[in-house]
């Protein structure tokens, strides 16, 4: 193993302020008190929050993916599992049953960053089919506020945006401009089915709507509202299918509904992280079951070929479909979780399996698994301002660059980091670009130059033994040589095994470089070791050289490995780079019919007949392992030995003679080839 270090001596001033990741969507809860963290892999499901909902569900993190709130609109629980404490009374997505909201709207619950302030979110609530007649309201939480907890602003909740007329199925668009989103529901016949577009912006949400009307023939129920965050496309589920539109998130406005021919839409919507496939709950003719069919989008804009490539990935009653933070898409029905691994991939390829089975007597309502939140994203404007800031260090160094620009909405270097900071080991230029939550955008640079030499000590390597081998650490400019067996010279001459390293001092800048040098003893071996064979059996030879050079065997073949069948020596040879060296077994032939005979009776009185009681065997009979053990009718050892040929002679280790009777024997054996027989019976002493 080679490793290089570097140290820097110049000290260098940075700021260091830490932001993650985006992980705003890294919790999701649902149904009664379910809970999925998907901060780590695997993602963990726990039933331990608050929550409470038949059906639909918002939830938002920080970007370090730690819980904020959960909520069901008309309820809104902290981080803890406690209900804000001013979030008692809250309207929509109900209805109310003793006392308390069920949240049984379908799509109902959203919730937006305030464009303005990192602090406040607004949550946006429409109204279930039973509550008549439909209003949507709006709620903005302050996390600042109860202890840091969070909680409703007492002035800005149930602010009604719209008083009548919605359904349960509400989506969130990102706008055109900086910090800006649209908070989108479906009206019902009471507004000929428009689409409104609310606008959130840094004025706050603007009462009226932008309008779009589907003007589809024979419309009669609108479904799920799936919305790419990248380009506008909307998939809209209605009674006629599954449509196809353009959303401005500059106007607000949707256009060019198209419907997608022979599409199966019964309940949600999902787009793969690719979004070259679409995701959809269809129908079935048998009852218990709603497959998920997935249709190939980038046959656009052949509509009946979008349509005809419904292919059905599983056949489950599925409530709910969400792509999670994993790039999995999750699907949940009352029994069970089903996701699918790979959704970018086109069916019959998917991967699914079952994340999580949930028990009888399952779950109680139509499970959602919440609404996905939009984090804030980069503004598309030019830049007003810049600062140029030139660093040296060490090459082969690394060294942590800060933005100067603290407290802003977003960072992206040109490496791809999107943080306040990142690492940069390479000499060159490196710029920042970040922006305000007013949207003022900065671009700062960075000059990265190096300051050092080159030199290498090379490879680890290995030395015959009693060779020596010459380490150059000679530079230009090095001031000063320190080896790690003390020497200081630009060379060292090492004959030993070790790990030996070297340190040069160029100006500030001081290098290390490390090489381990074994020193091998070129050991060649045959495996075995001399032994015998039964007559008419084989046995493998194998050969090893430490360094792995070829082998040759006196029979002529070439290899580490022989079959033998006959007696004789059998010599492995080899050649490297330390010389040559060989190895040789003798291989003896034996025979192997060895099954025992054991006498029923002996009689140890002297008379030279039947005093001692053995296994009889043959004479050519060879183990590799004996033990003979006979016990008294009470368990204990009388007698034990582990040589063939020798027995018992009735006395026991104290030279007593054994009384007469009964006595049990056991006998296991193992053969050259390491098979195992144990015998089992019993003898009889008489006297």
């Amino acid at each position: 193993m080679k490793y290089k270090f570097y140290f820097l001596y110049l000290l260098l001033s940075f700021i260091s302020i830490h932001l993650s990741a985006q992980g705003e969507n890294n919790n999701w809860y649902f149904e009664y008190g379910y809970h999925i963290d998907f901060n780590s892999n695997p993602p963990v499901l726990s039933n331990n929050s608050g929550i409470y909902a038949w059906e639909s569900t918002a939830s938002v993190s920080d970007a370090s993916g730690n819980v904020l709130f959960y909520t069901i609109g008309s309820r809104i629980w902290d981080r803890n599992g406690n209900e804000m404490p001013n979030a008692n009374g809250l309207s929509g997505n109900g209805p109310v049953i003793n006392g308390v909201p069920i949240g049984s709207g379908r799509q109902s619950v959203q919730i937006i960053a305030n464009p303005v302030d990192p602090h406040q979110y607004y949550v946006f609530v429409g109204s279930a089919d039973q509550e008549v007649p439909g209003p949507v309201y709006y709620h903005l939480v302050d996390m600042r506020l109860n202890g840091g907890n969070g909680d409703v602003v007492a002035t800005q909740k149930n602010v009604m945006i719209l008083p009548k007329g919605s359904t349960e199925y509400t989506a969130v668009a990102y706008g055109g401009a900086c910090n800006t989103f649209w908070f989108i529901i479906a009206g019902n016949f009471e507004y000929n089915y428009g689409l409104h577009a609310f606008k959130v912006d840094r004025n706050g949400v603007d009462p009226i709507p932008v309008i779009s009307y589907p003007m589809l023939s024979g419309l009669s129920i609108p479904g799920h509202l799936k919305i790419s965050a990248t380009n506008g496309l909307t998939y809209y589920r209605t009674n006629l299918g599954i449509v196809r539109v353009q959303f401005d998130n500059l106007s607000g406005v949707f256009s060019n509904f198209e419907l997608i021919p022979n599409t199966h839409a019964y309940g949600s919507l999902e787009l793969s992280p690719n979004e070259n496939l679409l995701y959809a709950v269809g129908v079935s003719t048998d009852p218990y079951l709603s497959p998920v069919w997935q249709y190939n989008l980038q046959l656009y804009p052949d509509l009946n070929a979008i349509g005809a490539s419904g292919v059905q990935v599983a056949a489950m009653k599925p409530w709910d479909i969400r792509t999670a933070p994993d790039g999995q898409v999750y699907m949940i029905d009352v029994e069970r979780i089903i996701r699918v691994k790979n959704p970018d991939v086109p069916a019959p390829g998917n991967i699914l399996d079952t994340f999580h089975s949930f028990p009888p007597p399952y779950l109680v309502g139509y499970p959602v698994l919440g609404a996905a939140f939009l984090p804030r994203i980069a503004p598309d404007t030019s830049w007003i301002g810049s600062r140029m800031l030139d660093t040296v260090i060490c090459e082969g160094d690394s060294i942590l660059m800060a933005s100067p620009r603290q407290g802003v909405a977003y960072y992206r270097w040109n490496t791809g980091v999107e943080t306040i900071q990142t690492t940069a080991r390479q000499p060159g230029t490196y710029w920042v670009y970040s922006y305000t939550y007013d949207c003022e955008v900065y671009i700062d640079t960075f000059i990265l130059k190096t300051l050092g030499a080159e030199f290498d000590l090379g490879l680890d390597t290995s030395l015959c033994r009693g060779q020596k081998l010459t380490l150059d650490a000679a530079q230009a400019g090095a001031d000063h040589y320190q080896w790690s067996t003390g020497a200081t010279g630009a060379r060292l001459i090492v004959g030993y095994e070790g790990t030996y390293w070297v340190q040069v001092k160029v100006g500030n800048c001081l290098f290390v470089d490390s090489i381990t040098v074994t020193v091998v003893d070129a050991d060649f071996a045959i495996d075995q070791q001399d032994t015998l064979i039964c007559e008419g059996d084989k046995i493998q030879l194998n050969a090893h050289s430490k360094i792995g050079s070829a082998i040759t065997w006196n029979t002529g073949i070439n290899g580490n490995t022989i079959e033998v069948t006959e007696p004789g020596t059998y010599t492995a040879s080899t050649q490297n780079y330390c010389g040559t060296q060989q190895d040789s077994v003798t291989i003896s032939k034996a025979s192997c019919d060895c099954e025992p005979v054991f006498p029923t009776a002996f009689t140890p009185n002297g008379d030279g007949l039947n005093d001692v009681f053995l296994a009889l065997l043959k004479p050519s009979c060879v183990f590799k392992a004996y033990e003979f053990t006979i016990y008294n009718r009470y368990g204990n050892v009388v007698y034990s030995g582990k040589q063939s040929g020798l027995g018992w002679d009735g006395t026991y280790s104290n030279f007593k003679p054994a009384d007469p009777g009964v006595y049990t024997y056991t006998l296991k054996v193992k053969d050259l080839f390491d098979n195992t027989k144990t015998y089992k019976g019993n003898v009889v002493l008489a006297r």
